[in-house]
């Protein structure tokens, strides 16, 4: 496949088959509306969250929808002029990396159980 338009920048070497450390990008930019959906922010400028806190909360027809916190960190709550929904601006924490070397598994012969034992030992460690 080609892809065209954008930058390519030039990497040497050949890529690794196996991702050892993913960091999170130092600042994440939250929409509070997505997909036709207005979420309500539920926290505080400045305040420090965990992952998976609740930052924001949209009412759906039989309940809410939550937002939750993609990394660690500390939120600041950012309006500018031409938008209409604030955005949430995640500064995210160093020690939120993610390392370690997984099982790779394959779509195909994955159980139920070892799909969800592979996301809770990236969520919570081994």
């Amino acid at each position: 496949m080609k892809i065209k338009g954008g930058h390519l920048p030039k990497i040497s070497g050949r890529p690794k088959s196996v991702v050892e450390e993913v960091f999170p990008p130092n600042i994440l930019h939250i929409t509070l509306e997505k997909g036709g959906v207005k979420y309500t922010v539920t926290v505080k400028n400045g305040q420090k969250v965990k992952f998976g806190d609740i930052l924001a909360e949209a009412p759906i027809k039989g309940g809410k929808i939550a937002l939750p916190a993609p990394s660690e960190g500390k939120i600041s709550i950012e309006k500018t002029a031409e938008e209409t929904t604030p955005v949430l601006k995640l500064a995210c924490s160093e020690k939120d990396n993610v390392s370690g070397i997984r099982e790779i598994l394959q779509p195909e012969r994955a159980t139920p159980e070892k799909v969800r034992s592979a996301l809770l030992d990236a969520v919570y460690g081994s």
